[in-house]
């Protein structure tokens, strides 16, 4: 009977916290999904924005905000997220430093997509 009890004080006590960051989860993503479709449609609108930067600019825009949805639900819950955003500051230096010539070539790239006003780009 005793167990029963401390199942029950556990449950009641992690209840609210966990049906809160599931409400987050759901809500952030669903706002996700928005922000990344309302960013698509805006730049397809513009017609001085290349075709092939409106996906890329709308996926990353998806992933950075599920990261963060993430990484807030998991504060709700009360998990410390201060070792898991080190580590990820950690992994994204260590993988920039070791593709740093792609990854360069890859913003200038994305650049030159960006900053073109005149129709052509200057290879």
């Amino acid at each position: 009977m005793n167990y029963v009890e401390e199942v029950m004080r556990l449950v009641i006590s992690y209840a609210p916290k966990l049906l809160g960051a599931l409400l987050m989860l759901i809500v952030g993503f669903w706002l996700a999904r928005y922000l990344a479709g309302r960013l698509r449609k805006t730049l397809e609108s513009n017609d001085r924005i290349d075709a092939s930067l409106i996906p890329f600019l709308s996926s990353l825009t998806l992933v950075i905000v599920k990261i963060l949805v993430l990484l807030s639900a998991a504060s709700m819950f009360g998990l410390e997220v201060t070792s898991f955003v080190a580590i990820f500051g950690a992994l994204a230096f260590a993988i920039g430093m070791a593709l740093q010539g792609n990854l360069s070539h890859m913003a200038s790239g994305i650049l030159i997509l960006f900053f073109d006003h005149f129709g052509w780009a200057i290879l």
